[in-house]
């Protein structure tokens, strides 16, 4: 075998980096929740899902296996549960906005997702006839 510069014997040694995963995206299909918990008694849930991508083009993208971690930047707002699923239930305290980190374990990626939480206030309804008398000159038609 002749080298490059007509050397013979020329040896070498190729390295291939593995496969390895780069970064995490993560999305839900809900990023805004009205807090009806709060009136009902009944939780609201979202999932976040978290997708892997490599460092090789030919490596497709795909959902992110655990073990990864999901925790929320103010669990009085909404908190997490299981693998990345936000609940928004009765003991919520106020609304706005949370953000849902996703850390691969034992990896260096990460990614956030913003979601807002509606908190419903106090309402007041005022009533301008506190009698409600009836209305004069109005008959029922007895057809």
């Amino acid at each position: 075998m002749s080298g490059y510069l007509g050397e013979s014997g020329v040896n070498g040694t190729v390295l291939i980096e593995p496969v390895s995963a780069v970064g995490v995206l993560a999305y839900t299909a809900q990023s805004t929740i009205v807090n009806t918990a709060v009136l009902s008694g009944d939780s609201l849930e979202s999932q976040v899902l978290p997708v892997e991508f490599y460092n090789r083009a030919e490596t497709p993208s795909e959902p992110l296996a655990p073990p990864y971690e999901c925790s929320s930047s103010d669990p009085l707002i909404a908190r997490v549960a299981g693998l990345c699923l936000v609940v928004v239930d009765a003991d919520t305290e106020r609304g706005g906005a949370v953000n849902v980190s996703i850390n691969r374990v034992g990896a260096s990626v990460r990614a956030i997702v913003s979601i807002y939480v509606w908190f419903p206030i106090v309402i007041t309804v005022g009533v301008n006839d506190p009698e409600l008398n009836t209305i004069s000159d109005l008959r029922a038609n007895a057809d």
